[in-house]
């Protein structure tokens, strides 16, 4: 019997050395964004946009 170890290794090595696809990549750091956008347009502390005031506003009209 052969010790498979050193071929298990080599194999983990090589699948885990490829590169994302560049659709992975440009989703991934686009969600980064986006998230920061949202974060900076809704949090009450940078923007000031609140959901009551978003109500009222809109009952004014």
């Amino acid at each position: 019997m052969t010790d498979n170890g050193d071929n298990i290794e080599a194999f983990e090595a090589k699948e885990t050395s490829r590169k994302l696809p560049v659709g992975w990549l440009v989703l991934f750091w686009g969600l980064i964004l986006w998230g920061i956008y949202y974060f900076a347009a809704y949090s009450p502390a940078i923007s000031g946009w609140t959901q009551e005031k978003a109500y009222q506003e809109s009952v004014n009209k």
